[in-house]
């Protein structure tokens, strides 16, 4: 039967040799504990690196910087943020897909990376579900749907109207194709049933600046990008499009409410860090992640910048994250949008 543990016969299956399996067993199992129980209170005994797969400036990499010097304060280790931008988030994820799992590198991710991206790259490095662990959701931007002041509508209703009347005749611009901008316009015009153009552009600026110069009729952007255009009269907003009202604009209806029952496509970010971390870890960054967003004064921090605090537990998260995969894998399909 060859050797089952070191110094430890075949035979040691039977009769006074079964005490001694037994013996080894239990030795081998508290050591186990022991390794596991001394990693529990040393963690974290060396910096910690969080990745924000965007460049500097956001509120994502804003939320990362302030759950670092959270952490850095609380630990006694220095948390430190680190940008890996590059394919859509898609490069710094991948990165910290494949680190070591031990809780010095987290990400915090982006929904298009660890959602839309795995329906859109064939021969994505990594499986955002498999190969990565959620801590906390930490915020959501709404986003919202704006038409050139020229388009004669007052209401979502209206505009769905408006468009079946007018079949493959008007125009929505977008950030790019696959980008959220473009993934969320698909998911309207399949729940009602509409024929837009879609226009990508390069970026969510010249794509808000097009429906402001009506180069494009419609748009559905991100709060900082469109508000400032909603504000001042250049662009008219019909509704948010997350599900619940938008803190920024309250009187706004949101997409389900104005039309669309069950209509919900935001941009969300979250914490999360290799598959196979120490059980530990995953508790004691995540009431980081609670104690860094809490403050009244974060909060408004990044309502300021167009984005909404939404901590919540790991469980709820890998939930959340499972359920936008099927999601935006059926849009994908459907829509047949392909990358550049």
């Amino acid at each position: 039967m060859g050797t089952l543990l070191p110094d430890c016969p075949a035979n040691a299956l039977h009769g006074k040799g079964t005490t001694m399996t037994r013996r080894l067993l239990t030795t081998l199992a508290g050591a186990l504990l022991a390794v596991a129980a001394a990693h529990a209170q040393d963690y974290p005994s060396k910096p910690i690196r969080i990745v924000v797969p965007f460049p500097p400036g956001g509120p994502t990499d804003l939320a990362a910087r302030i759950i670092a010097d959270t952490m850095s304060r609380s630990f006694g280790q220095t948390a430190v943020v680190e940008n890996v931008a590059g394919a859509g988030g898609v490069l710094g994820t991948e990165r910290v897909a494949k680190s070591a799992p031990d809780g010095y590198t987290v990400l915090m991710g982006s929904s298009g990376a660890l959602s839309v991206a795995p329906s859109l790259y064939p021969k994505l490095g990594f499986d955002p579900v498999k190969d990565l662990a959620p801590v906390s959701l930490v915020l959501r931007i709404p986003g919202y749907l704006v038409v050139n002041p020229s388009v004669p509508v007052a209401s979502v209703k209206e505009l769905i109207e408006y468009v079946k009347g007018k079949p493959g005749q008007l125009s929505y611009g977008s950030a790019g194709n696959g980008t959220s901008l473009h993934t969320n316009m698909e998911l309207f015009k399949t729940m009602a049933g509409l024929q837009i153009l879609h226009v990508p552009y390069r970026g969510s600026a010249p794509s808000a600046a097009a429906v402001v110069g009506g180069e494009v009729q419609m748009a559905m952007d991100m709060g900082p990008v469109v508000l400032p255009h909603v504000r001042t009269g250049r662009l008219k907003v019909l509704a948010v499009t997350t599900d619940a009202r938008a803190r920024a604009l309250p009187d706004v209806p949101t997409m389900a409410e104005a039309a669309l029952p069950g209509f919900s496509a935001f941009a969300w970010f979250g914490m999360m860090v290799p598959a196979g971390v120490p059980r530990d870890v995953v508790p004691k960054l995540h009431a980081q992640v609670v104690k860094a967003m809490e403050p009244a004064d974060v909060r408004k921090r990044m309502e300021d910048l167009g984005a909404e605090v939404v901590a919540g537990t790991p469980e709820e998260f890998g939930a959340f994250q499972r359920s936008e995969v099927v999601k935006w894998a059926k849009v994908v399909k459907d829509a047949a949008i392909k990358v550049d």
